[in-house]
C-alpha cells in the first residue's frame, strides 16, 4: 500500500529532493528504511509533479505498520535517520494583507484507508527592533600620594584633584617628586577608543621661562618611553598603569606631546603630534588607568611659578 503526502501549490522544492531528504518511522516499528523504489522491508520514498502541486509517495514492499500506530514523517535537514537531508520544501511567498495568514491544505492519503488534510498557515514573521543609543563616559578623578607611591614607588609628592597637579614650592634640585590622578572611560563603541594627551606649553611662567620635558634616562620623547631612575636628568614626564594602558611598565616613561609651535612655547621643541595613552579595540567598560605625572628640576631651574594644561582627548569608533 502507498502512503501521500500531498503538497499544494506555491511550495517550491529545492532542488535534489529524494529518498535521502525523508524519514518515515512508526511510533512501534520505528525508523524505516528508504529508497527510490520498495523492496521487501525497505519503502520506496518518490516525489512525482502535476503541474504546481508535488506529491511525496511512500510505497511499502513487505513493510507495515500496525493499526492505531501514530506515523511521523519528515521531509527536509530534519531528516537524519538515512542520512541528514539537505533539500526541503519552500514556504509560499505571503500574499495576503499584512497580518493576515494564507492558508494551504496538505493532504494525506495514497491507497491505505485513511486519509486527511493538514492546514499551514503562512504569515509574516514579527520583526524586533531595538536602537542603542552611542555612549561615551570619561572622568578624571584624584589620587592620594600614599596610593601613588604604592603603585610607582616611594616619591615626594602631593594629593591631587580631578583638575589640579599642585606640586607647590620644590626647593631640592635633581629631586624626583611624583603626583597621581584616574582616568577612567567607558564606550559603547565597536571598535573601540583612544584616547591621546598633550600639553599647550611646557610647565612656563607668566614670563616666558620654561621647563624642558626632558629626556628620561636618556631615550624617552612623547612617542618614544624609556626608564628613568637618574634625578640628575631633569625634566617632566608621565607613567600609567591600568586597563588600555600603552605604556609598557611603570617603570617606563614618555613626555606628554607640546603642542605649541615654536621653542618659546615648548622645550626641546614644539610642534609635536599627541600620541595615544590609552587604547582599546572594542567596547570599554570603566576602562580605569592610573596616571603618574613626575618631575625633577635642576638647581639651576630659574625661580617662579610654573604651568601648564595637560589636555585628554578621548575619541570613540562607533
Amino acid at each position: 500500500e502507498t502512503i501521500t503526502v500531498t503538497i499544494p501549490s506555491g511550495f517550491a522544492t529545492t532542488s535534489g529532493l529524494d529518498f535521502q531528504d525523508m524519514d518515515l518511522s512508526g511510533s512501534s516499528a520505528g525508523e524505516q528504511t528508504l529508497a527510490n523504489t520498495a523492496s521487501g522491508a525497505t519503502w520506496g520514498a518518490t516525489t512525482t509533479s502535476a503541474g504546481a502541486t508535488t506529491t511525496v509517495t511512500f510505497t511499502s514492499g513487505s513493510g507495515t505498520f500496525s493499526t492505531d500506530e501514530t506515523i511521523t514523517i519528515e521531509i527536509g535537514d530534519n531528516a537524519t535517520a538515512g542520512a541528514t537531508g539537505d533539500s526541503w520544501f519552500r514556504n509560499p511567498t505571503k500574499s495576503s494583507a499584512t497580518g493576515t495568514a494564507d492558508i494551504y491544505t496538505i493532504s494525506i492519503g495514497g491507497s491505505m484507508s485513511d486519509s486527511g488534510d493538514m492546514l499551514v498557515a503562512v504569515i509574516e514573521g514579527v520583526t524586533v527592533s531595538v536602537t542603542i543609543d552611542e555612549s561615551l563616559a570619561f572622568s578624571i578623578s584624584s589620587e592620594t600620594n600614599a596610593n601613588c607611591d604604592g603603585t610607582f614607588g616611594t616619591l615626594g609628592g602631593p594629593d591631587t584633584t580631578t583638575t589640579t597637579i599642585p606640586f607647590g614650592t620644590v626647593s631640592s634640585p635633581n629631586t624626583f617628586f611624583h603626583a597621581c590622578q584616574n582616568l577612567s572611560v567607558s564606550t559603547n563603541a565597536s571598535s573601540g577608543y583612544v584616547m591621546t594627551g598633550e600639553t599647550n606649553t611646557s610647565l612656563k611662567t607668566s614670563g616666558g621661562v620654561l621647563i624642558d620635558s626632558g629626556t628620561c634616562d636618556g631615550t624617552c620623547n612623547e612617542s618614544t618611553e624609556d626608564s628613568w631612575a637618574n634625578s640628575s636628568l631633569n625634566g617632566f614626564a608621565y607613567s600609567a598603569t591600568g586597563t588600555d594602558v600603552v605604556i609598557s611598565d611603570v617603570d617606563q616613561y614618555k613626555t606628554f606631546a607640546c603642542t605649541g609651535a615654536t621653542t618659546t612655547d615648548c622645550l626641546p621643541g614644539g610642534g609635536e603630534t599627541p600620541q595615544n595613552i590609552m587604547t582599546a579595540s572594542g567596547y570599554a567598560d570603566n576602562s580605569t588607568a592610573t596616571i603618574e605625572y613626575k618631575l625633577s628640576l635642576p638647581g639651576s631651574q630659574p625661580a617662579g611659578t610654573y604651568s601648564n594644561t595637560v589636555t585628554y582627548i578621548v575619541t570613540p569608533t562607533f
